[in-house]
């Protein structure tokens, strides 16, 4: 017997512009990535709330939803936004271990 159909909807956001890019500095040690200095550009931060609306009409998070971010401060500073905006608890942000260089 196949098991009964999955309904499990998967959301793929790159994360906003971050400090070292809005400045032209290409930065591709996976370490600094994590510093705070590498953070969210103001431009990212727009980036991120937009994607977190757009989220937020399609729907995506009405139904409970996990956010699994990198570990880059980027990435976690639009994880963040996008559970903001949704109305996720921090129970539901996970990081993800991997590198999204």
């Amino acid at each position: 017997m196949p098991p009964p159909r999955l309904k499990n909807q998967y959301y793929l956001v790159r994360s906003g512009e971050s400090e070292f890019e809005s400045m032209g500095v290409i930065n591709t040690n996976p370490v600094a990535k994590t510093s705070v200095d590498n953070g969210l550009s103001d431009r990212g931060k727009k980036q991120s709330i937009r994607a977190a609306f757009d989220l937020k009409e399609m729907g995506a998070c009405d139904n409970n939803c996990w956010i699994w971010p990198a570990i880059t401060q980027r990435a976690y500073q639009t994880a963040e936004i996008i559970a903001s905006v949704n109305s996720i608890t921090r129970r539901l942000l996970f990081w993800f271990f991997s590198c999204s260089c």
